[in-house]
């Protein structure tokens, strides 16, 4: 409420004056009028304002995101061999069970772009640990496989060699467990390494890698499983120093007679050519190229050196 006075005016107002503009009411009245001279009235007068509210709705800002859940822990396995089969092997699955924030493991360069888009959804920066927890039950377990012992994770990329549906039934319903039936060569060492896929198609981290070989032992078959870590290869250096004479000879592991190899022979005599060396490349029988260059010049020259072995017969 609030009091106001008019000055000029040249028709007497009347007592009471209602406005309403933009919605709203203005309502005047206790009007007293003055005449101040023949032109010019004076005017007191009670204004009631009842203002009309509007209440507006209006974007403050906007965002796009995605819904990601928890990334699955990869499954816990045994194997078993199978009575009476040379050639196959049971893989048990069981779901694995925890909560961890974990660094993601690259199996295939595609797995990159998803744990990237992951981050970004949870807002994580590069580098930052993913949630894993087992919140869903697994729709597969994944089945990678190589006959050679892997140096890192990645070896095992192009490695799938089994998806395993773990859904039963009309309704989907997932299970906790599956089990899976592998076709093995006999005495062939296999590395194994298993990923769990949950109902979202999030990818846990690779199980620990597990060495598997059936043996066939003149008809005994037995099972050999040893969960074992990366192969350390050794790096080979590929350049030495050198003043003014050199000597390149096999060191000593080339050289040992391997006494595997001689165990069905009874005397020396027997032996046409023994197998030298205990390494898991031996050098007899390679070419190597051996490449001088000189500190001063800058000129090269070229070794090509070959490493045979020669029966020396006994003299009678």
């Amino acid at each position: 409420m609030a009091k106001s006075t008019t000055t000029k005016s040249s028709t007497q107002p009347t007592s009471e004056y209602t406005s309403k503009q933009s919605k709203s009411s203005d309502r005047y009245s206790d009007i007293n009028v003055t005449q101040v001279s023949s032109k010019t009235y004076k005017a007191t007068f009670t204004t009631i304002v009842k203002p009309s509210l509007k209440i507006i709705e209006i974007p403050l800002f906007s965002t796009s995101a995605t819904i990601y859940d928890s990334l699955p822990i990869f499954p816990e396995i045994n194997v078993l061999p199978i009575i009476g089969k040379k050639d196959k092997i049971k893989i048990l699955f069981n779901s694995g069970i925890g909560d961890y924030r974990l660094d993601p493991i690259v199996i295939d360069p595609s797995d990159n772009a998803v744990f990237e888009s992951i981050r970004k959804a949870l807002n994580l920066e590069v580098g930052e640990p993913l949630p894993y927890r087992s919140d869903d039950p697994p729709a597969k377990f994944q089945i990678f496989r190589t006959t050679t012992h892997p140096e890192k994770y990645s070896d095992f990329s192009g490695r799938l060699t089994k998806n395993i549906e773990n859904r039963v039934g009309e309704n989907y319903i997932y299970m906790s467990s599956n089990s899976f039936i592998d076709r093995v060569e006999p005495n062939v060492k296999y590395y194994y390494t298993f990923r769990s896929v949950d109902i979202h198609g999030n990818i846990s981290n690779p199980s620990p890698i597990y060495k598997i070989e059936l043996v066939d032992d003149e008809g005994t078959t037995y099972l050999l499983l040893e969960v074992v870590d990366f192969i350390k290869r050794e790096k080979t250096q590929l350049n030495k120093d050198m003043r003014k004479l050199f000597n390149v000879v096999p060191r000593m592991s080339q050289c040992i007679v391997d006494g595997a190899a001689i165990n069905d022979y009874t005397s020396a005599r027997g032996i046409a050519s023994p197998k030298l060396g205990l390494e898991n490349e031996p050098l007899w029988g390679k070419k190597f190229k051996i490449r001088l260059v000189s500190k001063k010049t800058g000129k090269k020259m070229d070794l090509n050196v070959n490493f045979q072995t020669e029966m020396i017969p006994e003299e009678k």
